[in-house]
C-alpha cells in the first residue's frame, strides 16, 4: 500500500531503530529476569531428563572421594578383621560372624564419611590454636571442585542455547512474548516517526494499527528460528 520511497524510508529507518530496540528490549529482560526465566525448573528439568548429567556431577566433583571410600573400605576392613579375629579366637559363636559383618560395613562407611565431610572448618589436630589443622577432605578441595562444578554447568547446564530454550518454551514464556510485544510495538511507532501522519493517512488507522500487531506477531513467531545467531554475542556476554 505505501510508495516505494516510503518503504525505502523505512527500510533504512528500521536499520537505524534496531540497535536502539535490542538495546531496550534486552535491558528490560535483564531487569525483568525473574518473570521472564524460571532457572529453577530449567536446571531441575534438564537434570530429570538427563539423568546421566547428575551422575557427571558427583562424579568428577566428588572423584577423590569415592576412590578414597573404596580404598578405605579395604583398610578399615582389615584392621577390624583383626579385631573380628581375636574375637573369634576367644568366642566362635554362629551369630558372631554376622554381627561383625554389620559392625564392620557400618562403621567403615561412617568413619570414611566423617573423614570426607567433618570437620567443616580447619579444626587443630591438638590442644590449643597453634600446630597443624585437619578439616573434611572433601571440603579441603573447595577450590578445585567450585572450578569442576562450574565447568559441567556452564557446558552441560547453564549453555546459551539452554537459557534461550527456557525463556521460549518455559513456563513464563507468556511474560516473554508480551514484553517483545511491547518493544515490537514502541519499535513501529519509532519506525513510522515523521512519516506517521503519512502512514496512518496511506493505511487508516486501523491499519496502520494491525501491522503493529503483525509485525510483533512475526517476530514472536520467528524469534525461535534466528535466535542461534545471538549464541556467540550471549556466550561472551555471561
Amino acid at each position: 500500500y505505501l510508495p516505494d520511497q516510503v518503504r525505502d524510508e523505512l527500510v533504512l529507518k528500521a536499520l537505524e531503530e534496531s540497535p536502539k530496540f535490542l538495546n531496550a528490549f534486552m535491558s528490560d529482560v535483564k531487569e525483568h529476569i525473574e518473570d521472564v526465566f524460571d532457572l529453577k525448573t530449567m536446571v531441575v528439568t534438564k537434570l530429570v531428563e538427563n539423568k546421566w548429567l547428575l551422575n557427571k556431577v558427583f562424579q568428577d566433583c566428588g572423584d577423590k572421594e569415592l576412590k578414597f571410600v573404596a580404598n578405605s573400605g579395604f583398610y578399615f576392613g582389615f584392621l577390624f578383621g583383626l579385631i573380628q579375629m581375636v574375637g573369634w579366637y576367644f568366642y566362635d559363636g554362629g551369630w558372631l560372624l554376622p554381627a561383625c559383618g554389620f559392625v564392620v560395613g557400618y562403621l567403615t562407611n561412617w568413619i570414611a564419611l566423617k573423614i570426607i565431610f567433618e570437620p567443616i572448618d580447619p579444626t587443630p589436630i591438638f590442644c590449643g590454636l597453634c600446630g597443624p589443622k585437619f578439616q573434611g577432605l572433601f571440603l579441603t578441595r573447595q577450590d578445585a571442585v567450585s572450578e569442576i562444578f562450574g565447568a559441567i554447568n556452564a557446558q552441560e547446564v547453564l549453555n546459551t542455547p539452554a537459557l534461550w530454550e527456557a525463556i521460549l518454551m518455559g513456563p513464563r514464556k507468556k511474560n516473554f512474548l508480551d514484553l517483545l510485544r511491547a518493544h515490537d510495538i514502541i519499535f513501529t511507532e519509532n519506525l513510522a516517526g515523521g512519516m506517521k501522519p503519512l502512514v496512518i493517512a496511506t493505511l487508516g488507522a486501523d491499519k496502520f494499527k494491525k501491522m503493529k500487531e503483525d509485525i510483533a506477531v512475526k517476530t514472536m513467531e520467528q524469534l525461535p528460528s534466528i535466535i542461534h545467531h545471538s549464541y556467540e554475542y550471549t556466550d561472551e556476554a555471561l
